[in-house]
């Protein structure tokens, strides 16, 4: 981030001054996300010697500490865990200090349930994928907690997410398309009420409303 924000241009990545820059990148995923903090200068170590110049934050949103984000405490999946979030914080720091650029996943495997306000959300496709895209109450917690980890300020970087050039990209929502849903059998099977939630939008958006 020395030479600011990434930057997609004529369809390529630039840095802050308009010089090309390729990445080489890998995944830290569910509790690797959130590695021990005397373990994460080793690891960034290791992948800046190896030639990594980016790390996917990948599923960190599936589960609650230690193997997500979500703090167990609660039986929502909407309080992030205050430790879980400075083991990110200070593994963020380490990849910075040796020249890693950080890719954050907002929604790949979060799965709402009873506690977040949405009954038979047993029955909803895997990771309430294609549903999280039209869903009213879904899109509102997804922007909560958007904003909550994007504009928290980080510690050791002193800056906040939404102001951190060595945040490369931020991806919103992972392999996931209303689309894709539509043209299987995943919202003909939909329970209610999700589905005569559907089915009113459609018929609104047909009506010009």
């Amino acid at each position: 981030g020395a030479n600011g924000f990434i930057q997609a241009r004529g369809g390529q990545f630039v840095d802050g001054q308009g010089n090309r820059i390729r990445f080489l990148a890998t995944n830290l995923t569910f509790d690797s996300a959130f590695p021990d903090k005397d373990q994460a200068p080793l690891i960034a170590r290791r992948m800046a010697a190896l030639g990594i110049n980016c790390v996917r934050f990948h599923h960190m949103d599936n589960q609650n500490k230690p193997r997500g984000i979500w703090d167990p405490a609660f039986k929502d999946r909407q309080h992030m865990d205050p430790e879980q979030l400075d083991r990110l914080d200070w593994v963020i720091y380490q990849l910075k200090l040796n020249g890693i650029y950080s890719n954050i996943n907002l929604h790949v495997s979060r799965k709402f349930g009873p506690a977040d306000g949405f009954e038979n959300a047993e029955a909803l496709p895997n990771y309430d994928k294609g549903v999280d895209n039209w869903q009213p109450r879904m899109i509102e917690l997804q922007k909560v907690y958007a904003r909550e980890l994007l504009t928290h300020l980080n510690p050791y970087t002193n800056t906040r997410y939404v102001e951190e050039p060595c945040i490369a990209m931020v991806e919103l929502n992972n392999e996931n398309s209303a689309l894709q849903f539509a043209m299987g059998q995943e919202f003909h099977n939909l329970p209610e009420p999700y589905k005569g939630q559907l089915q009113m939008m459609w018929v609104d958006y047909l009506k010009g409303e």
